[in-house]
């Protein structure tokens, strides 16, 4: 999240003296957006890493390896899935 700030920052200052204060309105708008996707994304890596460590811990490695597994099945399906659903639903939360 430290990287995203000065990011966000940049946006703001390059759409703002080129674009104009419409442009600048809908960067400010989509900015909660992304930090809603990210921190979705950012939650369930987290929560995958969970019962890995404690598979890992407990020298289980088929069982690790099933939720390491998982995680990468469900986040390949998350990859795709958020961000076409923003794409196509976006329009409703920004207007």
């Amino acid at each position: 999240m430290c990287c995203n700030r000065p990011i966000i920052f940049i946006d703001v200052a390059i759409v703002g003296q080129i674009f104009g204060a419409k442009a600048l309105a809908s960067v400010g708008a989509s900015s909660s957006i992304q930090f809603l996707v990210l921190g979705f994304c950012m939650g369930s890596c987290t929560g995958f890493g969970v019962p890995v460590a404690k598979y890992f811990g407990a020298e289980k490695i088929e069982k690790m390896r099933d939720y390491i597994f998982n995680n990468r099945s469900k986040n390949s399906l998350t990859s795709i899935g958020t961000p076409l659903k923003n794409y196509f639903y976006t329009h409703y939360i920004v207007d």
